[in-house]
């Protein structure tokens, strides 16, 4: 893919995202966001997008991974894995959003604890867009993000962790934490959505009660042990697969190298084999 093709993509997946935040934001009338924080967020496309939109005076930008530093307008935040401390003070953020980042958090009630300290009793929004996760999706998800890993990380898989949640328990893990519900955006029916993702909107009460831990499916992604493609081989035939092929297309992996991918027996060879192939 071309720089100016990735750039495309970014500001149409960006694009995407701010409209999502836009509409599950319209349920309120004129919601005063001034302090912002994205988690999971890459460089800060989707960040600095959304900051322009919503006229937002301070926004953060945080990942476990140390960000390029793209842009001079956002915040850019270190996320510790262990710790999920964020550098931000108590009580400040109005808006915190999590696209597709959740899953990918070590322990999800040390992060809650973080966004509950950062946020402001029914001042803060929190919008997440995660996967409903169902152990037939499972093996497809753990496809979908060995390939990413493949192509973006250079193989760094170490200690990497995908805690897939189902989509009722996460929302009634957060409501017990003191966010309540107030709607969600879904695909609509004449869009492919083999990674069942949906959007989700929650407004900060303070009230909080035990944690209660989500229902998870996790996966550890290692290339220490074949822990991963255990889970992945569960696919026993891609001919049932083909809903998810035109997501597959964004990676250039048609049904057939699908399939010849599947046929590895373990992780390093099927590492081997993606190289071979692209």
């Amino acid at each position: 893919m071309s720089a100016y093709n990735s750039e495309i993509q970014n500001l149409n997946r960006a694009n995407e995202r701010v409209n999502t935040v836009i509409q599950l934001l319209s349920e309120f009338k004129n919601p005063e966001i001034h302090t912002y924080l994205d988690i999971g967020s890459g460089d800060g496309s989707i960040a600095v997008n959304l900051k322009d939109s919503l006229n937002i005076d301070t926004a953060y930008s945080s990942d476990i991974i140390t960000p390029v530093k793209k842009y001079s307008d956002l915040i850019y935040l270190t996320i510790d894995p262990e710790t999920n401390i964020l550098n931000i003070p108590d009580n400040s953020i109005n808006l915190i959003t999590a696209f597709v980042s959740l899953h990918h958090i070590k322990n999800i009630k040390d992060m809650i604890n973080e966004i509950n300290r950062i946020s402001i009793k029914d001042y803060t929004f929190l919008i997440i867009r995660e996967h409903d996760c169902t152990l037939y999706t499972q093996p497809y998800l753990d496809f979908i993000h060995l390939l990413e890993y493949i192509k973006y990380n250079k193989l760094d898989f170490t200690d990497y962790v995908g805690n897939y949640y189902n989509r009722l328990n996460l929302k009634q893990s957060l409501e017990n934490q003191g966010w309540k519900y107030i709607k969600s955006v879904d695909y609509p029916d004449n869009i492919p959505n083999p990674q069942r993702l949906y959007s989700s909107l929650f407004l900060f009460t303070g009230i909080k009660n035990a944690w209660v831990d989500p229902v998870v499916i996790s996966t550890r992604y290692t290339l220490k042990d074949d822990t991963l493609f255990n889970y992945i081989k569960n696919i026993k035939n891609y001919n049932e697969y083909n809903n998810y092929l035109k997501v597959l297309y964004k990676h250039k992996i048609t049904k057939n190298i699908a399939i010849s991918l599947l046929k590895s027996t373990n992780i390093s060879e099927f590492v081997g084999n993606y190289n071979k192939i692209f």
